[in-house]
């Protein structure tokens, strides 16, 4: 499926982020290497809005990996969308169970669930699709999974996981 399909047309944001330090959007990276490069960029911003959107899609079709999103909602107010990576490649029953709870017709699915704990500057956790407080919670093999493996590094902004209660106890939560 294209891009265009998936998330309803071509045109995406920029976020500019060096040394994981996010910068902004496309007009703030170009503030930021004139103050510290001294550089003048004469090209005009749908030049660089086009190679990004073409880079960004190319990225985004790889075969080896899922693109998914999730709709945050507060108060029945849009909040924003979330694209996530999903690396079935390297962890695919994870994958499975995390898209296997996108796209259930039951009850059991992430559209019912929340945001159940929010760390300031750090991190959210949702998905327990039980007792929506972290506490109770299944995989989409009915009860707790095993560990893949742990080659996807979370030591960085944007990075999604499943959370779990310690050692092979993976089931729907994710941080």
């Amino acid at each position: 499926m294209k891009f265009e399909e998936k998330f309803g047309g071509s045109k995406c944001g920029t976020m500019t982020f060096v040394n994981g330090h996010l910068i902004g959007n496309g007009d703030d990276f170009m503030r930021w290497t004139k103050e510290k490069f001294g550089m003048i960029d004469f090209r005009p911003p749908a030049f660089y809005e086009a190679l990004s959107n073409h880079a960004y899609k190319s990225y985004l079709e790889n075969p080896h990996r899922d693109v998914v999103y999730l709709d945050f909602v507060h108060d029945k107010r849009p909040m924003g969308r979330m694209i996530f990576e999903l690396y079935k490649d390297v962890v695919p029953d994870t994958v499975k169970n995390f898209v296997s709870l996108l796209s259930s017709k039951e009850d059991k699915k992430y559209a019912s669930s929340t945001m159940h704990r929010i760390v300031k500057n750090g991190w959210v956790q949702g998905g327990d699709l039980v007792n929506g407080s972290g506490t109770n919670s299944e995989s989409f093999k009915g009860g707790k999974f095993s560990d893949e493996n742990f080659a996807v590094k979370h030591g960085k902004r944007g990075v999604i996981g499943m959370a779990n209660d310690g050692p092979h106890t993976m089931d729907h939560s994710f941080t």
